[in-house]
Parts: structure tokens; C-alpha cells; sequence
């Protein structure tokens, strides 16, 4: 590893190199501040640069280039004539400006020499100098258009007149030198012209298709006014469209109506095969057709649509075979009760309605449902293991929910999860009321809805839907008609009338209200 230079040292190899220090030494690869002495400017070389050869200042190494790549003046004199142009001033270098005149326009110019094969050296001869407003004027005036703003470049939009037709146009002056029109309207109608048909041509293949014109021909693409001699109806078609397509609106929708009409005598066939008589003539499938259903002499209005689709033509006779198939037999229904220890007191109805019967277990009156029943449910509220144990102590709550501006009574035993349940849903437990047994808690709950019911007209204010999977939305109002506070006073005005043992005196309460 080579010895660090000492201050001195390294002051003498670069006075040496042409260079006076102006900062202090620090090491041979930082930049060191100093004056080059051959062309005064304030520099900062590297020592290790120098002593590798290295020039040091950054001007005198791009005038020393330039010089070893330039060109003799001579040889640029005799390129620059050689592309067609005379040097006015001296040369300099090959990539500075060079004043000069072009000899085949006698512009002056000022061309790069060493651009000369890419760019040529004459901007007006090649198209690109700069377009004086005079110019462009003059150009678009020679090509029909008035300028009606001042003039920004070739390539901008230039609001002008145009001449021929009087309409305003936003013209480009390079798409008006390039010879390009800038007027939509006259190049349609220049199109137009040349695909044009003559006026005989046009009214004899409109004559063909069956039409007769009644106004001059407006071009084939355009509504022409005539009547179609097959049903005499006005109509405006185009002629372009004859070739695929009638043009008669009127013979169109009565094409397309016949075709899908089908033939009168099958669709009759089809209606009497379903024991339907039609009463009228026949329009379409999807027309109400007037006809009796012959089974049950009930006039109806199926559609053939629909007799083709399986259908059966009569709402009345589709309902009764739909209830015969969900009745239950009376005698089965009678005997499923009894098997589950049931004594029905009235007559069936239907497997949804409540059926009042005698418990057999219990000696309880009650309204079970055949389908709850059958659905595995016990049928009494006294005595189902799965519902309150009315023995059993239990509570009567009372909730609030802020979000949907609700209160709810309800009933639950001790130690169930009922209230964390509604907890977890966003409502707030006002106050629980303990009841020695749920009889009692479920007498007060009943006694609150009643007077709520009579007292304030209300009905449960939320949906099923919205309780969810936890049910009694039957047992929510709406707390701008009760307020928490309310509820909880009737709850207590209830139970203060059932007798309460020792131990179950004060309601537990957390005040939301």
C-alpha cells in the first residue's frame, strides 16, 4: 500500500501540474479546489488524477477536444457549397450554427454542418421554417377559407369561413397544405355526388320494389317519401334498405304478426285438446283468448302460449288441484294429534292453523299446529321441555336498541345465554325483573303487551327479518311511542300484582335511557 502524501508534497505535484491550491489538502482522491493557472478558472481536480495524466480542468478538456475532432476550415467550406449553400461568416466548429446563404432560394440560413445530411440546410426549401401570419393567411385564403382568429402554428386548430359554403370550420394550415379539405358537410356532399344515382336510376328500382315516389329523390341513404302500392300506406323508405327489408313498416309488423300467429285451425285443435272451447276468433299466442273450460264451465282467458308451455288454462281448477294435494285427510290429521297425545276440541282446517286440543299429559288447553306436530315440536307451551320452564325461576327483561329505535319485553329463565344473545346484536339491557317461576314472568309479559295493545295502540314495530335467528320481533315497539323508562314502569306496575317470594325483591338495572 503506497504512503500517504504529505501537505507539502501534494502542493508541489500540483503547482507542477499547472494548478495553485486554494483549499487545504485533504487526500488524493477528494476534490481539491484550486485555480488552473493556464486559464484561470476555478476548478476542482482529483491529485490522483493529475499524476495519472489527466488534464484536470473541464473547459480547457472540451476546447482540446473540439480542436482534435473539428474540421479544417477548408474541408467545412467545401461540404457547406457541396449541399448547395455559401458561408457568409467564418467556421467555427462543426456543431455551432454557421451563417450562410442558400444558393437555390438566396435565403440566409444558419445550418448545423454536421447535421446537414439529416436535416438539409434550407428550413424554408425543406418546409419547416417558421410560417409567418401573412403566409398562412395568403394559403388559406388560396384554398377557400377566410381565418376568423390570428394565426397560432400549422398544426393548431384555426377557426376560418369556408368560402363555397358559408359554414365555420376549424381548419389546420398542414392538413390545407397537404391538400386535405377541412369542411365536413362539403366533403359528404362531395362523396355524396360521386356515388350518387341519377334521379331515373333511383325512381326505377324504388318503382321495382314496389313504391311510388312522391317527393325528388334525396340520396340513397336518406328517408324518401312514398307510398307502398301493396297496402297503400305512406310510408319513408330508404332506398338503401330495400334489398334486405320490405321499407313498409305497416307490411312489416304484419308479416312478422302472421308468422307467428300460426294457422287458426291447429291453434283450436290445441285449445280443445286442453278441454278448452274458444269463444272468438283467434289473434296470437300471446293474446288472451276468450273460452270456457269445459270441465268446470268457467269462462277463462288463457293464452295458446301458455297451453303450449303445460299449462292448464284455469286459475280455479289449478288452485282447487294445488289445495287437494296440500290437504291433509281429516281422519289422519285426528289420529297424528292423538298419537302425540293430543284430544282436538274443534274440526281440522288445514295443516298450518292452530287446532285447539286438549293435552292429554297436562290437562291443558291448547293451539299446536299439525305441521308443528309433525315437525318434531312438543304442541304445549305448559309442558315442552325446549321452551321456559314455567316452575322454574326466570326473568322478565326489558331491552333497548339505539340503532334501530326500539325497545322489546321479553321473558327468559335464570342462567340462560338469551340476553348476551341480544347483547351481541346491539341492544342494551335496561333492567331484568326476577319471577320465583316463568308462569308468573310470562303472565307479566302478556299483561305488558295488553295494555300497550289498548292503551297506546301499538303493535311489534320490527320484522322478523331483522331480529334474525333469535326471534321475537312480536314483543318490539317503537320507542318514540314507549320509552324504555315507560316499559319498565309497566313491567314493574305488573309484577308489583303477582306475589313474590323472599329473596327475588329489587329489578337489577343498568340506566341507558
Amino acid at each position: 500500500m503506497p504512503a500517504r502524501l504529505g501537505s507539502l508534497e501534494a502542493i508541489r505535484l500540483m503547482r507542477e501540474a499547472g494548478f495553485e491550491p486554494l483549499d487545504e489538502y485533504v487526500n488524493s482522491s477528494t476534490p481539491w479546489r484550486s485555480r488552473h493557472i493556464a486559464c484561470g478558472a476555478i476548478v476542482a481536480p482529483r491529485l490522483s488524477n493529475l499524476r495519472n495524466s489527466k488534464i484536470g480542468c473541464q473547459p480547457c478538456g472540451v476546447k482540446l477536444g473540439s480542436r482534435t475532432r473539428s474540421l479544417d476550415e477548408e474541408t467545412a467550406v467545401a461540404r457547406l457549397r457541396k449541399a448547395g449553400l455559401e458561408p457568409l461568416e467564418p467556421y467555427v466548429n462543426s456543431h455551432e450554427p454557421w451563417r450562410c446563404r442558400h444558393l437555390a432560394c438566396g435565403r440566409e440560413v444558419t445550418p448545423v454542418l454536421n447535421r446537414l445530411r439529416t436535416q438539409g440546410g434550407c428550413v424554408y426549401c425543406a418546409g419547416c421554417a417558421p410560417v409567418t401570419l401573412e403566409e398562412a393567411a395568403a394559403d388559406m385564403r388560396a384554398a377557400g377559407y377566410e381565418p376568423l382568429e390570428p394565426y397560432v402554428n400549422s398544426h393548431e386548430p384555426w377557426r376560418c369561413r369556408h368560402l363555397a359554403c358559408g359554414r365555420e370550420v376549424t381548419a389546420t394550415l398542414n392538413r390545407i397544405r397537404s391538400g386535405t379539405g377541412c369542411c365536413w358537410a362539403c366533403g359528404v356532399a362531395k362523396r355524396t355526388a360521386t356515388t350518387r344515382l341519377a334521379k331515373t336510376q333511383a325512381e326505377a328500382r324504388l318503382r321495382a320494389a314496389g313504391y311510388e315516389p312522391m317527393a325528388d329523390y334525396p340520396g340513397s341513404k336518406m328517408p324518401w317519401p312514398a307510398v307502398h302500392l301493396a297496402c297503400g300506406q305512406a310510408g319513408t323508405p330508404r332506398l338503401s334498405d330495400l334489398g334486405r327489408r320490405t321499407g313498409c313498416r305497416s307490411c312489416g309488423i304484419e308479416s312478422r304478426v302472421a308468422a307467428r300467429r300460426g294457422d287458426q285451425a291447429e291453434a283450436i285443435a290445441r285449445m280443445r285438446e286442453a278441454d278448452l272451447e274458444p269463444l272468438e276468433d283467434y289473434k296470437s299466442r300471446n293474446t288472451p283468448w276468450m273460452s270456457i273450460h269445459l270441465p268446470c264451465r268457467q269462462v277463462v282467458y288463457p293464452r295458446l302460449g301458455g297451453i303450449l308451455a303445460g299449462q292448464g288454462g284455469c286459475r280455479s281448477c289449478a288452485d282447487k288441484q294445488s289445495a287437494d294435494r296440500r290437504r291433509t285427510d281429516t281422519e289422519l290429521a285426528v289420529a297424528r294429534m292423538r298419537d302425540a297425545g293430543f284430544l282436538p276440541l274443534v274440526a281440522f282446517q288445514s295443516t298450518s292453523r292452530p287446532w285447539r286440543s286438549l293435552h292429554l299429559a297436562c290437562r291443558q288447553i291448547v293451539t299446536p299446529t299439525l305441521a308443528s306436530i309433525d315437525g318434531g315440536q312438543g304442541g304445549c307451551v305448559h309442558c315442552h321441555p325446549g321452551g321456559l320452564d314455567r316452575e322454574a325461576p326466570a326473568v322478565v327483561y326489558v331491552l333497548a336498541h339505539p340503532h334501530h329505535n326500539a325497545v322489546k319485553v321479553g321473558v327468559t329463565g335464570n342462567g340462560t345465554s338469551r340476553l348476551a344473545q341480544f347483547s351481541a346484536i346491539g341492544w342494551d339491557v335496561v333492567a331484568t325483573l326476577p319471577f320465583e317461576t316463568g308462569a308468573q314472568a310470562l303472565t307479566v309479559e302478556t299483561a305488558v303487551k295488553r295494555r300497550l295493545a289498548t292503551e297506546l295502540g301499538l303493535s311489534h314495530f320490527l320484522t322478523a327479518e331483522v331480529m334474525g335467528n333469535l326471534g321475537g320481533h312480536t314483543e318490539t315497539f317503537d320507542s318514540d311511542r314507549v320509552s324504555p323508562s315507560v316499559l319498565l314502569a309497566m313491567a314493574a306496575a305488573e309484577r308489583s300484582r303477582v306475589p313474590v317470594q323472599r329473596g327475588h325483591g329489587k329489578a337489577k338495572t343498568t340506566t341507558v335511557l
